[in-house]
């Protein structure tokens, strides 16, 4: 148990451990006990923890300590409160035909130390080890870490001596300090001699910027403060062109924008480049960097940019912005730019590959991204590429004004820390964010069927007092002297996290994306789909069986022409494209349509001709409606209905394929029962007693 406890710290030691080492390649350094304490009660995480809605997540917590404080003796309680000086660090790796990471841990734990030795060797390898000056020590496995107590002090050593040293304090809750040339001069230590030859020439042309990076945490009232500096300038960076980020609407979930200089990069990293490109695109038998770039320039050129690889690098430069923007039923995600020729030949390559045109300066395209459920356009300014998924910004970017997001919370607190040269900015609205994700949230809840009710509601009050709470979060980076120095604030901290939820929100596929896109999807291709299909083909009269040059609604086989109809052979008809074209089945859901067969019912003939029959003809003329249903729970949750008056109507799966009249339970002349979508139940609704979100917000 202790070594599961032990995990988060060593694992972070391990990136970064004898006394006889000069000083350690990468430290770390976390606040005592107390003041970690007091910082986390005064944070926001402290107060979401002492939320009355989380008072039974805090009896089990309590619960799961008091067990371990009786048997195995393990008093986190009383460790948390005396715990001092705990340090980690890497000192290199230890010489032999296996080389290992040599990782050294220190804490002063008082009075815990010794019951908290004994528990940890109670399982251990029954000879003392001699360790100088220790009280007591133990080889925690074979060939395993060696802990060892000195008085107060214990120390775990792995591949060297557990030997304690001095403890400095610091002034943060969280110190990692890394030498840079060093940790990688330990990684070339250890690779094969047959990556060594280029990883070399990577450290050759890297050396001028290999320096020392100190990175600080500290938890805050608002969440967590980091301050990441580092003795050398970034490579290849500009100021950001803020004027890119305020074409952001003021009501955006997160923007953020980096200025690249990709020339300057070259210059320093672009030899590594190739030497990494010649070993991916000729495995096993390398042909060199020259050969490999006149290879790439070649196909480049094929592909009508002119210059090669490297003037393609060397053209992007300007701001890079992604956006996430409010949207249903998924936010937008946007990625903008700048332009160049080089950048406009490639996008005008890869439009032709979908089948499409880029768009002229000023206008817009839709890109015919396959089996994506929602739309993507690509817009072109003077000076930008726009790729994004909310139409709305693709219209206000091309009308040119500014959107506000500068003017908003998130944006007004970036640029109230951040300097006027920074080279990353970065800001978002954490509150919105949390609202946005907080249904998808709840969704996963009610899907965790093990999990008890009372921990779906501690869960989302939670999120709830988080979200009532949450303060905008921010990020900049910029160079200042011969260094750089970012800086970040806010709930999500910096680094992963604030790209991970933006990442959760944007993309359907990692919040039960499928199944609320494969829904997304189901409607659209019968409202945007199929239905306009069917007005087309009546108006054509593809199909007229009593000769009158009014035509009848078709079967999607007709639609998609899979089979012949009245007057035009299977294959001539394309109505509708992609997976429906070749079967009954796309993104997840199946389809099936329905005409009347003039006896009260109705006739679905989707993969077989249909045999022209007059006696129906006028009914097929002025009545259809189509089903989709998912294909299983795991890939949908609703079903779907549209029939010839166009409107789109659902209700919650029930299992089975419905029925031609499921939502026709008058007959074809009766107004459907099913509710337009959007307004019938939910599926959290009927799946039982599990929490509403909105309740809580």
């Amino acid at each position: 148990m202790l070594r599961h406890l032990l995990a988060p710290t060593l694992a972070a030691a391990a990136l970064c451990a004898g006394e006889s080492a000069p000083a350690p390649i990468v430290s770390l350094a976390v606040a005592d006990g107390p003041q970690l304490t007091q910082h986390w009660d005064a944070s926001l995480y402290g107060r979401v923890w002492s939320d009355q809605g989380l008072a039974w997540v805090r009896k089990q917590w309590g619960d799961q300590k008091a067990g371990w404080k009786g048997e195995p003796g393990f008093d986190l309680d009383a460790i948390l409160s005396s715990a001092k000086g705990l340090r980690a660090e890497f000192l290199g790796m230890a010489p032999g035909a296996k080389p290992r990471p040599r990782i050294r841990v220190q804490a002063d734990l008082g009075p815990q130390a010794q019951a908290l030795f004994a528990l940890m060797v109670k399982r251990a390898r029954p000879d003392a080890v001699a360790v100088a000056g220790a009280d007591e020590a133990r080889q925690l496995d074979v060939d395993g870490p060696i802990l060892a107590r000195h008085g107060t002090r214990l120390v775990l050593g792995f591949n060297c001596d557990a030997l304690p040293w001095k403890a400095d304090a610091v002034p943060v809750d969280l110190r990692l300090a890394m030498d840079y040339r060093r940790f990688m001069q330990a990684i070339r230590e250890v690779m094969p001699d047959g990556e060594r030859a280029s990883f070399d020439r990577t450290l050759r042309d890297m050396e001028p910027w290999l320096g020392q990076l100190l990175w600080d945490s500290s938890l805050v009232p608002q969440g967590m403060r980091e301050v990441l500096a580092y003795d050398k300038p970034t490579l290849g960076v500009l100021a950001v062109d803020r004027t890119q980020l305020d074409r952001f609407p003021a009501d955006a979930l997160a923007v953020a924008g980096v200025g690249v200089d990709m020339a300057a990069l070259w210059k320093v990293a672009g030899p590594g480049w190739l030497d990494s490109l010649d070993q991916a695109m000729h495995r096993g038998s390398p042909v060199g960097a020259e050969a490999t770039r006149q290879e790439i320039d070649a196909m480049l050129a094929g592909l009508g940019v002119a210059g090669g690889l490297e003037q393609l690098a060397k053209d992007l430069r300007g701001t890079v912005v992604l956006g996430v923007t409010q949207g249903v039923p998924f936010p937008g995600a946007s990625l903008v730019a700048p332009r160049s020729p080089s950048l406009d030949a490639l996008v005008g390559v890869g439009m032709a590959a979908l089948g499409a045109q880029p768009p002229a300066d000023g206008e817009s395209a839709v890109v015919p991204v396959p089996n994506l459920p929602i739309m993507v356009s690509l817009a072109r300014d003077k000076g930008h590429w726009l790729l994004s998924s909310d139409p709305q910004l693709v219209q206000a970017w091309l009308g040119g004004k500014p959107g506000g997001f500068l003017a908003s919370a998130a944006g007004k607190a970036m640029l109230a820390k951040a300097p006027a040269d920074a080279c990353l900015l970065g800001a978002m609205d954490t509150a919105a964010v949390l609202r946005t994700v907080s249904p998808y949230a709840s969704m996963g809840l009610a899907a965790a069927k093990r999990m008890p009710n009372e921990a779906r509601q501690a869960v989302l009050a939670g999120l709830a007092r988080l979200t009532r709470e949450a303060q905008p979060s921010w990020i900049w980076s910029a160079n200042q002297g011969k260094g750089s120095r970012s800086e970040a604030e806010g709930p999500l901290g910096m680094g992963v996290a604030p790209i991970a939820i933006i990442a959760a929100i944007a993309i359907p596929n990692l919040l039960e994306s499928r199944v609320t896109a494969n829904e997304a999807a189901a409607g659209a291709t019968l409202r945007a789909g199929i239905f306009p299909a069917q007005i087309q083909f009546q108006a054509g009269a593809y199909m007229d069986q009593d000769d009158d040059n009014v035509g009848e609604y078709g079967t999607l086989g007709e639609l998609s022409g899979r089979t012949r109809t009245s007057r035009i052979e299977a294959g001539q008809l394309r109505l509708l494209t992609g997976p429906l074209a070749q079967g009954d089945s796309a993104n997840g859901y199946r389809y099936r349509m329905y005409l009347p067969d003039g006896k009260g019912a109705a006739v679905s003939s989707d993969a077989a001709d249909r045999t022209p029959a007059k006696a129906v003809a006028q009914e097929q003329e002025r009545f259809f409606i189509c089903y989709a249903w998912p294909l299983s729970t795991e890939t949908g949750r609703r079903m779907f209905a549209l029939a010839h008056d166009g409107q789109l109507r659902s209700l919650p799966w029930d299992g089975r394929e419905p029925a031609w009249n499921a939502a026709l339970p008058g007959g074809w002349e009766a107004q459907p029962a099913w509710p337009a979508h959007g307004f019938g139940p939910s599926p959290e609704q009927d799946a039982g007693p599990s929490p509403d979100p909105k309740a809580l917000f």
